[in-house]
């Protein structure tokens, strides 16, 4: 089998009950994808509760190629999908994006799926430095990791990293890991409010 004869899954998300998955739909099945394989999400990719992604991933097994209508389908921002692509590419899960012409099953596209993927990866490396050296600053100034009173940049960083993995965690493992520097509460406060303007940002986005 080569590999542009690999099984094919797709994915099509729509952000609000205005708009059609038809177009998405279309273009998956024209492509070659099973209309019966393909999962869809009508939510806005700030949203991590999406039943049709989580799954599209449990689905997907090594051999297979995911196929889009767009990246931005995937995440809430270029970090998430990055992390995304990077995750799948190591379970040998290859991607195509239609309307940007990224197919991982070519050599070009290979190399285009490798380069992302690094990008992913050099990305989560600096937000775990970024908050190793926060934690250090936090430490020289006499502030514990106890201390729960405060979202800082720093422990946003790390929320954010934990909220990037893919398949998605739980939240109440999220609060969990993050117990030591900041508290439940504050953290689903933090959280609610985040998903508020990054709903907002995407449905802006998607009505441009």
């Amino acid at each position: 089998m080569t590999d542009t004869d690999r099984p094919k899954i797709g994915y099509a998300r729509i952000s609000t009950g205005d708009q059609k998955l038809d177009l998405q739909m279309d273009a998956l099945v024209k492509f070659g994808v099973d209309r019966e394989r393909v999962y869809t999400d009508q939510a806005s990719g700030s949203r991590f509760d999406r039943p049709g992604l989580r799954g599209c991933m449990k689905a997907l097994r090594a051999g297979d190629t995911l196929v889009v209508w767009k990246l931005d389908r995937l995440g809430r921002s270029v970090i998430d999908v990055l992390e995304m692509i990077k995750r799948l590419h190591e379970r040998d899960v290859q991607i195509v994006s239609l309307t940007e012409s990224i197919d991982g099953r070519t050599a070009i596209g290979k190399l285009m799926i490798t380069i992302l993927a690094g990008f992913a990866q050099m990305e989560r490396d600096l937000i775990i430095e970024r908050t190793k050296a926060g934690q250090a600053a936090s430490r020289e100034r006499g502030i514990k990791p106890g201390r729960k009173d405060k979202m800082t940049p720093e422990i946003e960083a790390m929320a954010e990293a934990l909220l990037a993995e893919v398949p998605p965690l739980e939240m109440n493992e999220i609060a969990r890991r993050l117990k030591p520097y900041i508290s439940r509460t504050k953290f689903f406060y933090w959280k609610r409010a985040r998903d508020e303007r990054l709903a907002s940002e995407a449905d802006r986005k998607d009505t441009q």
